[in-house]
């Protein structure tokens, strides 16, 4: 597992950073977490730091610096992080729109009424649609103060619960009772 991940960070109020014992947060007291509890390949967490770190200098580019406000208060690094989470939102939500556009959805043309719906028809615009999906969903992660070990950590312990949720073959009703800290990843 990748021991130090110093430079994927996300500037947010109490920068974490890896230390053998877990996160320790010297500039805040009340904020400690453990790290996250899987084996994470050194390359693939390679990838995932240097994927959030690229984006932090991409956003700072465009004047968004993750929880810099927090300096002066915390209700402003909430704001001005909050901004920019909807900013992404709306973007993401516009990228999933031209990644649907890649396919034949719309069920009154021809096509859908002669069995082509949903087909995909420009796979390699749709990978490139993907991929700007990445560029926001990294930038919502980092404006919440995801780090990329805290993202994986949270990605495998959500994948478990979901495992759990169809190996149970459970009803929507009964997922509502499964819980994310109640599942050790």
């Amino acid at each position: 597992m990748a021991t130090d991940c110093t430079q994927c960070v996300s500037y947010e109020k109490c920068k974490p950073h890896m230390s053998g014992a877990g996160y320790k947060t010297p500039n805040c007291e009340s904020f400690e977490q453990k790290p996250p509890t899987v084996q994470v390949p050194d390359e693939s967490m390679d990838l995932l730091c240097d994927m959030f770190k690229r984006q932090i200098a991409l956003n700072a580019k465009y004047g968004y610096v993750p929880g810099k406000e927090w300096l002066l208060n915390s209700e402003a690094a909430d704001i001005h992080d909050g901004q920019w989470l909807n900013d992404y939102i709306t973007a993401m939500t516009d990228e999933l729109g031209e990644l649907r556009d890649c396919t034949i959805w719309k069920h009154w043309y021809k096509e859908a009424r002669t069995g082509k719906r949903f087909m995909l028809t420009d796979r390699e615009h749709a990978k490139v649609e993907v991929v700007d999906l990445m560029f926001f969903l990294i930038s919502m992660a980092q404006a919440v103060g995801l780090t990329a070990p805290e993202f994986y950590g949270l990605y495998i312990k959500k994948l478990t619960l979901n495992h759990q949720r169809r190996d149970d073959d459970c009803t929507q009703q009964e997922a509502k009772g499964y819980k994310l800290e109640d599942k050790d990843a």
